[in-house]
């Protein structure tokens, strides 16, 4: 199927984001750069936009000494850059994050172009890592001067 502007939606790589749809929840862990771990819940679903061409997942958690956090990620698949794009709009943030990536054994890995986070100026590597029982495993790094060091992770399975 193409769009008006004769650009083919990238159907046979969007299926490979098929674990992403649906509802899912669990038990998040945040590692501030400044601070102990926090744990709480947080709840995503995952769908189809209408024109296809994007899967959508919305996330929402009230994080401990944060406050509410939502965000709405678009991914889709670049023929002409060869890799999975999504844009990332977050109540934490002003500009939308936007990651590029592939699969690598397995795993979706996304990395971040930097942008402004609560915690300053931030490059993050995102793995989302479907499993065989449903849902997927999310792991948020963010980049220091020692290298990628983890920022939050969390187990997404769907209601029973």
């Amino acid at each position: 199927m193409a769009d008006l502007h004769g650009n083919s939606i990238p159907t046979l790589h969007l299926r490979q984001l098929d674990f992403l749809l649906g509802d899912g929840a669990g038990v998040e862990s945040l590692y501030p750069p400044e601070g102990d771990p926090v744990y709480f819940k947080a709840f995503v679903s995952g769908s189809h936009e209408v024109c296809d061409r994007f899967v959508r997942v919305d996330y929402f958690a009230e994080v401990p000494n944060y406050g509410t956090e939502t965000f709405r990620a678009l991914f889709t698949y670049s023929h002409e850059l060869k890799c999975f794009r999504c844009w990332a709009f977050s109540t934490q943030s002003e500009e939308p994050a936007t990651f590029a990536g592939d699969f690598e054994n397995g795993s979706l890995i996304m990395v971040s172009e930097p942008y402004r986070t609560a915690h300053g100026l931030q490059r993050l590597r995102q793995s989302f890592t479907p499993l065989a029982s449903g849902g997927y495993f999310f792991l948020s790094e963010r980049w220091d001067l020692e290298g990628w060091t983890k920022y939050c992770s969390v187990t997404f399975v769907p209601p029973n």
